[in-house]
């Protein structure tokens, strides 16, 4: 018996050393490509780290990151990842099947309010195979407010070049309505920008060139002008939170001058509130952090988001002098938090937004945050609701009424093209507001519903038909706008969810 206890004493007495953890390094990516992509931009978007040393569990992780990655640029219908590992050395595979991602199909919207929409939509996700997108659009209006007939061309091009350790962006948009000569609107842009690429950052710079008009300021001269833009930043990705959340920081400084076209040239008199946010030239200090993952399951969401921005400025325009000199500076603040809940048969819905000016005569007019209240303006100043700040909450709660297996009820594929899903979705907006006509103590409140027509193999397509009121005016107590909001609106049209 001594003898055992010997024996027990000495092994526990032995020195104990921990077992080193394997760590793998990925040596090789292989791309296996069914579609269009282009090898060097897939490989672009993955920047897969060759550098970092993994453990087994590590190594999942990543993999599921990748494939996240992959799944946000909702081109591809099938993905696979997978890693070899031999030797402490592993080689990843990355096989990828593209879906349809063209897509050219008529898009036509009536609303009670605004008038009648007529369509014709092209998307294309994947140009030339550079995973970068186009959209052009050509509708044709009818705008029961002005009881006008028109046509409305849209088209953007958002267009990054990658280098060996740099990201070039070429972006180009213009959007506009045109009723008749007197009565037309548009708004060109074009920016460009370089991006250096680093580990956890990508400091940058930036111009913009605007070119727009307008004609609520006619009254002023300033139909026509041009917007001039440049700035500096720096853009963060200090870490990642367990679900691969990831969490982007960003900060800027930026100048912008307007140049007005016309004869009258900026105006010089503050009176001129309308006008206000047009004085410059100003520059301004930008805060941007946001972080979220939100996961589309099916036709529902699943996930958060935040976005905290926030912009410091200060305006040089000369009629903000001594008498006005607290004017000169402004903070603008938007801060989003949204949450989305899929419980099977149905979902939950819940965002909430406050943003807002500090300076006197800034407003912000957020009449179509409300759904249901349709808050037309025609002309500088006639909006009904003008703020300084507002804070609003939007709530939906979809429920799946039913979805249809045409394939397994008939045994027939080509009845698969068919299925659909049909979602009904009762919504309440509640807001509050503090400016020149309301006060943070009057509410306003809207109630609604929604019926979602989601077709199966179209992924990015639903058809959408909502009613809503504007409970204001039915219920004492509560905020009802003046003239120009109207009472209900009733919606029908398609539309592209992403």
């Amino acid at each position: 018996m001594k003898v055992f206890f010997a024996i027990l004493i000495f092994i526990l007495s032995l020195p104990v050393f921990p077992v080193e953890e394997k760590k793998i390094s990925v040596t090789r990516v292989v791309y296996e490509i069914q579609g269009r992509t282009k090898e060097f931009f897939l490989k672009n978007i993955l920047s897969v780290d060759e550098t970092r040393k993994f453990s087994v569990e590590d190594l999942d992780l990543y993999l599921q990151e990748l494939r996240q990655k992959l799944e946000e640029t909702r081109i591809y219908s099938e993905i696979d990842l997978t890693a070899q590992v031999q030797d402490n050395e592993a080689q990843i595979t990355v096989a990828v099947k593209e879906g349809g991602n063209t897509f050219v199909f008529p898009g036509p919207k009536y609303s009670s309010a605004s008038g009648l929409s007529i369509k014709v939509i092209f998307r294309e996700n994947n140009l030339f195979g550079t995973m970068n997108s186009l959209s052009a659009d050509v509708a044709y209006l009818y705008d029961t407010q002005r009881g006008k007939h028109g046509f409305g061309p849209e088209f953007y091009m958002p267009f990054l070049l990658p280098l060996e350790n740099w990201d070039l962006n070429f972006n180009l948009g213009f959007a506009g309505e045109i009723f008749d000569s007197q009565d037309c609107n548009f708004d060109f842009s074009a920016e460009i920008s370089a991006f250096r690429r680093f580990e956890n950052c990508k400091p940058g710079f930036g111009f913009v060139q605007g070119v727009v008009k307008n004609p609520d300021y006619r009254d002023w001269g300033n139909e026509n002008y041009l917007l001039e833009k440049a700035f500096l930043t720096i853009q963060l990705q200090p870490w990642k939170l367990p679900d691969l959340t990831p969490v982007n920081w960003a900060f800027s400084a930026e100048t912008e001058t307007f140049i007005s076209l016309g004869d009258c040239g900026l105006p010089k008199a503050v009176s001129h509130e309308g006008l206000r946010e047009f004085f410059s030239p100003k520059i301004a200090f930008v805060h941007d952090f946001s972080m979220g993952n939100v996961r589309r399951k099916e036709k529902l969401r699943e996930g958060f988001s935040l976005n905290i921005y926030q912009e410091f400025s200060y305006n040089f325009h000369p009629s903000l002098g001594e008498a006005a000199s607290l004017q000169r500076f402004d903070l603008y603040t938007d801060v989003v938090a949204a949450g989305f809940f899929d419980f099977g048969w149905g979902g939950l819905a819940l965002r909430g937004r406050f943003f807002g000016h500090t300076a006197d005569g800034l407003f912000v007019r957020p009449g179509n945050q409300i759904r249901g209240i349709y808050d037309y303006r025609q002309g500088r100043g006639k909006a009904s609701l003008e703020c300084s700040q507002f804070l609003v909450f939007n709530v939906d709660f979809p429920i799946r009424l039913f979805r249809t297996d045409f394939y397994r009820w008939t045994d027939k594929k080509f009845f698969h093209s068919l299925d659909f899903e049909l979602q009904l979705s009762p919504f309440v907006d509640f807001a509050f507001a503090n400016g020149k006509n309301i006060r943070w103590n009057e509410g306003i409140f809207s109630l609604g519903g929604e019926i979602l027509f989601y077709p199966i193999k179209w992924k990015f397509v639903q058809l959408r038909a909502s009613f809503a009121a504007n409970m204001g005016h039915f219920i004492p107590h509560l905020r009802d706008l003046p003239h120009n909001a109207s009472v209900y609106e009733i919606y029908f049209g398609t539309e592209l969810h992403f």
